[in-house]
């Protein structure tokens, strides 16, 4: 198999084909038909073949086995194609779809898990809620909540290992979440002190040109508000940090409050931020959150 692996996408390169086609039907093209005696490696080369097939569609597999079929190599044709010129793992994984339909379906909803991040969706089923004169926050029940006895944050949750995966990179991935009150006059100040108070911190080192994210949105009472977004590394405990806050103004209270989601791992480059959609989680979050007339 390393042998059709490797021969197969020097084939690609030479001929200036993307390798990706080629790769699977090296790896795929000798298996054999489906038997009581399949073993579950088989099963499992053939299920990723049919997520390959669903992503790229069937007439670019069909063409890699073409293209393959027109190889003057002699060397590679009788390792990628069958005894007779054909691709033969082809043929028999179509007559066995209906054998692999239940392993399919598994293989398919773990690809597009993976594809959409690692956050674990079942902890929105159960929400327990936060209600105060001004505002209404829900979080999921499993978040243990901290109590402040009038002191720090308004609200505080730790959620480590409870959304997110538990380590990154040997090191733990820690989430928390708390809202503070802000002294400011209106919507925009509120942000403005929010902003010219992440690079207070000297123990925060920011990557070079990265750009505070800035957005604005509605809350679910219908205010509006904004959703920022920055990045740093904390020298103190040697981890990565992505921080999201909301930034909210009660005109009722006449203060503004920010609500921000910490979540501290090991990874220089931040790629933890974008693989796991941490974006869409705070959005999430924060779409449970209400101001109160």
């Amino acid at each position: 198999m390393t042998l059709a692996f490797c021969k197969g996408y020097v084939f690609c390169v030479a001929r200036r084909r993307s390798a990706v086609p080629v790769v699977y039907w090296a790896f795929l093209a000798r298996l054999g038909p489906f038997t009581d005696k399949t073993t579950p490696c088989e099963l499992t080369d053939r299920c990723a073949f049919w997520v390959f097939r669903c992503l790229v569609g069937a007439s670019r597999a069909t063409n890699a086995a073409d293209r393959l079929q027109k190889c003057p190599s002699s060397a590679v044709r009788p390792i990628l194609l069958g005894p007779k010129g054909q691709s033969q793992g082809y043929s028999q994984l179509l007559k066995g779809k209906q054998k692999m339909k239940k392993l399919l379906t598994i293989i398919l909803i773990t690809f597009s898990v993976t594809a959409s991040g690692q956050v674990n969706p079942t902890i929105w089923d159960s929400l327990k809620s936060v209600t105060t004169n001004n505002y209404e926050l829900k979080t999921p029940s499993s978040w243990r909540q901290i109590p402040s006895d009038g002191q720090g944050p308004e609200q505080l949750f730790e959620a480590s290992g409870k959304a997110l995966p538990k380590m990154a990179n040997g090191s733990p991935v820690i989430v928390t979440t708390f809202l503070v009150m802000q002294n400011s006059k209106n919507l925009d100040d509120c942000k403005d002190k929010c902003l010219n108070g992440y690079r207070t911190n000297p123990d925060r080192e920011f990557p070079k040109k990265f750009k505070d994210g800035q957005e604005k949105l509605k809350l679910s009472s219908g205010q509006d508000a904004y959703l920022l977004n920055t990045r740093f590394f904390r020298k103190s405990k040697q981890l990565n940090q992505s921080r999201f806050d909301l930034i909210i103004y009660s005109d009722k209270a006449k203060t503004g409050y920010i609500y921000t989601i910490s979540i501290q791992y090991n990874d220089n480059d931040y790629k933890f931020e974008t693989e796991n959609n941490l974006t869409d989680f705070a959005k999430k979050l924060y779409s449970y959150f209400a101001l109160l007339n």
